[in-house]
Order: C-alpha cells, then structure tokens, then sequence
C-alpha cells in the first residue's frame, strides 16, 4: 500500500542537486566536515541549536536542511550525506538498499507529536468514512493511520488516500483539498492554531511505536571520528541546555521552525527526547533494544508491502557506543 516515494519531479533533483554540490565537492577530502542531513522536525532541533551557540562548527559538521525526509534519503543513497535523521523505518529502506549505515542516536520517541487531524466538521474517527486524508508515503504514516482506523473500525478502502509530502501538506489543508491529515510538528502546531485543525488520534495512543535516529555511515575514514564524537556531545549539550535554560532555548529555535516560542513548547510535550545514559541502554546490548525495535518493525514493514524483502539489520548501532 505505502512505498517509499522516489523523488517526484525534475525541480525537485534539480534542487537537490544544488542543496548538496557544494558539500560533495569535497566528499574525498581527509579534513571535510561531516555532513548531517534533516528536514525539520522538533525532534531534529537539538542540532541546530547547538550549531546557533557555536557547539557544532560547519569546519567539522555540516547541518543540511532539505524539504522532506524522502530527499534526505535520496541523498543518503547518492553519496552525498555522511549521515542523517531519519525515523527507524526510513533507516530500514537505507539497509535494503545496501547503504551501510548504523544508529548513533536516538533522537526521539514520538509520545503525540505525530497526528491524524481532521476539519472542524470531523467530530470522530467513525466520521473519516468517505473522506480523503492526506499522509505521506512513508511507514509513520501507514502506522498512524492504521492504528486510526483500526481503532475507528474502518478500513483502508473506507477512505480515499491522497499522498503528500510534508512540504506540501499545509498548503493542500488550507486549500480544502483533503478532509484529514496524517502530519506532525510545525506544520499540525500551525494547522491548529491557525486553521481550526483538531486532532482525531496521535502517537500518544501507541507508544514506542515511532522513533527518530540518527545514521551515519560504517565506511567514513578515521579522521571522521574526531567530528562524530563532537556531533554526539553537542547534541546532548544542546539537549541539556534545551532542559535547563528552556526559554532561551525556545527563542533561538522557535524562529527556524516558523513557530513561537509558546508553539515550540507545545511542539515538545509531544515528544521524549532520550539522554545520554538512555541512548546507552536503549542502544546497548546483544541484541541491543535497539536490534529488537528494528527487527519488529521490518516484519511489520514486510507485511505491509512497505519493504521488498527483509533488511540486513544485525548489530545496527554504531560502534561509538560499543568501545566510548
């Protein structure tokens, strides 16, 4: 039913392109920076925050901002990232692909901030019988709504899917052009506050289910350890920041997200934002929690025709955490 999309047009490549030609110009040089690449999400912002206090220097790491989670992955599978925040699935799709990849963080667990939401005339889940629901064609959308209409008693042919990438979400919202919408933070903390969304059923409602991480790659030289270290200890200084000093946090990252700082608070109690110590355990062990997360979720993956065949997994965190 969802597949991962590839990229949609020529614009979009051509955009690509030029977001990543200046960084892989000096992919094969010993002293290039890392390069991380992202969408936005809240989740994802402890990165960029550290970047704003001068935790995380371009010399060493470059941050890469890119309109959606499906070009983050284009560009992980064309040589052009070092390494990327992605959810657990999209890491998957990586693996089957032959990328080399592992897990050196958890960024986030999802505990509401991703959301089915409905026009204000959608009273209930029973009411999405029939109406078309925008969701982008990706596992955290084929988990978000199943469980949404398992719980309403629906089935996928009872509505009429329209798949948008996040970038084209909002506008397609406004524009009354879908009923219903599978999306999460900035644009479901705008579509309610400014467009009389409400919510009709979030992640809160199956915990554990949707992870954010961070890949890298397994075949980046040793000169590289130096700057995975230092990305790993500016996002858990940011984090800490982030949790002492949230005010100020919120003023420099509100901005980027196009949201206020009262938003970005709203943003993050739909989250859980691991520690340090958390990572360590969740991404320890053999098998790691980790392995048994990732393991669960290509079966289910699999069954749902979102992958192929069954991804090479094994031991998919990354050795940082085995010898630090």
């Amino acid at each position: 039913m969802f597949i991962t999309r590839p990229i949609h047009n020529i614009f979009q490549c051509v955009f690509l392109a030029i977001a990543c030609l200046s960084i892989a110009a000096c992919h094969n040089e010993a002293a290039a920076p890392l390069k991380i690449g992202s969408n936005v999400w809240p989740g994802y912002e402890t990165l960029y925050l550290a970047r704003s206090l001068d935790w995380l220097p371009e010399s060493s790491v470059k941050l890469v901002e890119l309109p959606s989670s499906t070009d983050v992955s284009l560009a992980m599978r064309n040589h052009l990232l070092d390494g990327a925040c992605l959810t657990l699935d999209e890491a998957l799709l990586l693996l089957q692909h032959d990328i080399d990849i592992s897990i050196l963080l958890v960024m986030d667990f999802s505990s509401g901030g991703d959301v089915l939401l409905g026009k204000a005339q959608l009273d209930d889940l029973q009411s999405l019988k029939g109406k078309r629901i925008g969701v982008e064609n990706n596992a955290v959308g084929a988990i978000v709504l199943d469980s949404a209409l398992r719980k309403a008693g629906l089935r996928i042919n009872d509505v009429t899917l329209i798949k948008l990438t996040v970038d084209e979400q909002e506008s397609a919202f406004v524009a009354d052009n879908i009923d219903a919408l599978v999306t999460f933070d900035p644009v479901s903390t705008r579509l309610i506050n400014n467009h009389q969304a409400h919510v009709l059923f979030s992640s809160k409602e199956i915990p554990g289910r949707i992870v954010d991480v961070l890949v890298i790659r397994n075949d980046l030289p040793d000169v590289q350890k130096a700057n995975i270290q230092m990305l790993v200890d500016a996002h858990f200084k940011a984090l800490g920041y982030l949790q002492s000093s949230p005010e100020s946090a919120a003023g420099k990252m509100a901005p980027r997200l196009d949201l206020t700082p009262e938003e970005l608070e709203q943003a993050y109690q739909g989250l859980t934002l691991p520690s340090k110590e958390e990572n360590r355990r969740f991404l320890t062990g053999a098998p790691s929690q980790m392995q048994l997360r990732a393991e669960e979720l290509a079966r289910l993956m699999l069954n749902n025709n979102l992958i192929s065949a069954y991804p090479r997994i094994g031991q998919i965190t990354h050795r940082y955490w085995l010898g630090d």
